[in-house]
């Protein structure tokens, strides 16, 4: 993982064009991946109030800004966030709509309001059904849709849309966005209680080039779960000095 030569890309970049807002959001991947560091994210999004941007990169933003705050436990603030945004805005973008109504549930799951949280994953799974029907060829949709059943406790369906997922891009077949597509496989895993799972595969990202590290596996609520499990532990520690 050779961060110090992306990181010296991307400023280079930003400094010839410094309200490039994808510039920034690869930036703030970086830190967060890296480092497990949020504070990037929140340069970006100061930075992104006066820069012009398209009805889609304001959606972008927004999303993102929930994200982080559920990264960072704040998991009020997370919920106010998705809950500003417009289903109506939505509507435009595939997958967002069905992406506000995960962040709802995992904010209120946050907030220990597992009935509304459920309300929540049943409403992104409806808008992940619907999105399914045009787009049926989507790994990105259908491991959120495994995710969003996981949460359900539909574990068959959950690991089947799982299953399609990474059917539809192996790592053997994107070295880029396949390991992403395992890494949501994992946590699928890892909402359905099966750790010596979720651990294998996060032990084979940590293993080669991806963007599951060290830092963000500390980082982030998702894996909260195996935080207790040793073999989860042990895991981290092997990987500690290289990630």
């Amino acid at each position: 993982r050779k961060f110090d030569a992306a990181n010296k890309a991307i400023d280079r970049g930003m400094k010839a064009a410094p309200q490039n807002i994808g510039l920034w959001e690869t930036k703030a991947k970086l830190a967060v991946v890296e480092k497990g560091d949020v504070s990037v994210s929140e340069q970006a999004f100061e930075s992104a109030k006066s820069m012009p941007l398209t009805a889609e990169g304001k959606i972008k933003v927004a999303g993102a800004r929930a994200d982080v705050f559920l990264l960072e436990r704040k998991y009020q603030e997370g919920l106010n966030a998705a809950e500003s945004l417009s289903d109506d805005l939505l509507s435009t973008v595939p997958v967002a709509i069905c992406g506000k109504y995960y962040l709802i549930g995992l904010a209120r799951r946050g907030l220990h309001d597992e009935a509304g949280a459920r309300v929540a994953f049943l409403k992104a799974k409806e808008f992940g059904e619907e999105e399914l029907k045009k787009s049926p060829d989507s790994p990105d949709l259908r491991v959120l849709q495994a995710k969003i059943l996981a949460y359900l406790g539909e574990k068959d369906s959950a690991l089947a849309e799982a299953k399609r997922a990474t059917d539809l891009l192996p790592e053997s077949k994107d070295a880029f966005g396949g390991p992403d597509i395992t890494a949501g496989v994992a946590e699928v895993e890892c909402i359905l209680g099966e750790n010596d799972r979720a651990i294998e595969l996060l032990d084979g990202l940590l293993s080669r080039p991806s963007n599951i590290t060290v830092p963000l596996l500390k980082l982030s609520p998702a894996w909260d779960p195996l935080r207790q499990d040793p073999k989860f532990q042990a895991m981290l520690e092997k990987h500690g000095v290289k990630t």
